[in-house]
């Protein structure tokens, strides 16, 4: 079993240029990534980013990116935009979901189909 450093792993290694200036093209001029952090994943990319806007203010988001190789054959139907869809669906419902910040479905901005979502308080559930 090979086992990949977070600098090889395409669901841990940090999102590219790109994707980050999409992040700050989002939340406005003048915004600036203050850190960024790889979430555990087994399927995504996701990553915790920490971005301040032009008057200071922090805003705690998840990238969420479809970096995995493969994730169009093993599920073609689990797209960026499908996520999308059902997480503005839950909404308005009493589940505990992200809110969509914005989109790129298509990879027009980012190098893969990507989401940016608002991040959730609390951490995982540990496994034992």
């Amino acid at each position: 079993m090979t086992v990949l450093g977070p600098a090889s792993d395409p669901l841990r290694r940090r999102p590219p240029a790109p994707a980050l200036g999409w992040v700050c093209e989002v939340i406005g001029a003048g915004s600036r990534i203050v850190s960024v952090r790889p979430l555990a994943s087994s399927w995504l990319a996701n990553h915790a980013i920490t971005v301040a806007d032009r008057h200071g203010r922090r805003h705690r988001l998840v990238l969420r990116r479809w970096a995995r190789p493969g994730w169009d054959l093993d599920d073609p139907d689990y797209t960026a935009q499908r996520e999308a869809t059902i997480l503005e669906l839950l909404g308005p419902s009493a589940v505990p979901a992200p809110e969509v910040v914005a989109a790129d479905p298509d990879a027009t901005s980012c190098d893969v189909p990507a989401l940016l979502l608002t991040r959730l308080p609390g951490h995982p559930q540990r496994r034992h």
